[in-house]
């Protein structure tokens, strides 16, 4: 009995790891990277960049997000000037991070990879959520670098610098997931579950209304595949079935702290322009106004259509407030 289990087992694995490689070397096929892929010194970080003239416009995705999100603003922005969207090691098409993957290394990575591309500064640079963030340390570190700052809804220093309790569970909890489904990747579940017609009809129902994380995982994922282009969805799907992105989730997520702690809140000479979600909190609201204040160009937006996704609900909001920072 205990020899037939086994061998079942054993079997079932071999399958499943087999339904896994098969997926993975045909998402190779239907979806390679877009852009190049950018030797930064043993390590190949994907950019796409388009348009010309300067100042280029840098664009950094939130904490487990990939250049796909600004496809929508991307092409937009290159009519008038250059334009550089990326992945950070182990998102999207980039490779994997190795050893210590902190704050410091995020940001000497993209300094590399702005040099290997030949991408003169200053730059502006554009971040949502988590690149917000990390945007504003670069402007600290490089000021000579940064003629400019559209941070999009970024992430709050009011909730995660030091989270309360509740917070700090939930941190503990999507690392705790990530690290559980990327070796669910790497046996096919992932696929599996995330096929449009499973996840729609299925999955998002079975976790709709449960609890705050699982609502914010329902709402990733209906922001994904509903506001995004079908053929677009495909692509992010290919990305989350690969075990790297989940291992690259849990070292930005360990980074997050990290990044609070190498801000430092100077004042910042360039313009900035902060857009902050129709439903922010009020100290939300208020910590983004204080970022704007750092800089005596500094304005507050509120995105009236959009959610924290701005660059989905409202790309011509974004557009134009790189636009006026530009000018």
């Amino acid at each position: 009995m205990l020899l037939t289990l086994t061998i079942s087992l054993a079997a079932l694995f071999a399958l499943a790891g087999l339904f896994q490689f098969q997926g993975s070397r045909r998402d190779a096929r239907q979806f390679p990277p877009p852009g190049r892929l950018v030797d930064i010194g043993g390590r190949r970080l994907h950019a796409r960049v388009e348009g010309s003239g300067s100042p280029a416009v840098v664009f950094e995705a939130g904490i487990s997000a990939s250049s796909v999100n600004w496809l929508g603003v991307q092409p937009q922005v290159a009519r008038f000037t250059t334009t550089v969207c990326y992945d950070r090691a182990g998102l999207g098409w980039s490779d994997a991070p190795r050893g210590v993957f902190d704050t410091d290394r995020i940001l000497a990575d993209l300094a590399t990879l702005l040099e290997k591309l030949n991408v003169a500064g200053p730059y502006v640079l554009v971040g949502h959520s988590y690149g917000g963030l990390l945007v504003r340390i670069f402007a600290e570190r490089y000021p000579e670098k940064v003629a400019g700052l559209v941070l999009i809804d970024p992430v709050l220093a009011c909730t995660w610098e030091n989270p309360d309790p509740a917070h700090a569970r939930k941190k503990k909890r999507a690392v705790r997931i990530a690290r559980s489904a990327g070796w669910c990747a790497r046996f096919g579940l992932v696929r599996l579950v995330t096929s449009p017609a499973l996840a729609m009809g299925v999955v998002v129902p079975m976790f709709s209304g449960r609890n705050e994380e699982a609502n914010g995982i329902v709402d990733r994922l209906r922001t994904e595949m509903v506001k995004l282009p079908a053929a677009t969805v495909e692509v992010v799907r290919s990305h989350w079935c690969r075990p790297k992105n989940f291992r690259a989730m849990v070292a930005h997520l360990g980074a997050l702290k990290g990044s609070f702690s190498a801000l430092q809140n100077l004042p910042l000479k360039c313009p900035v322009t902060v857009i902050s979600a129709r439903d922010l909190t009020p100290d939300g609201l208020a910590e983004h106004r204080s970022i704007a204040a750092l800089s005596p160009r500094g304005q507050h937006i509120i995105a009236q259509g959009s959610g924290h996704w701005v660059q989905f609900d409202e790309p011509e909001l974004v557009v134009d407030a790189i636009r006026r920072v530009m000018s």
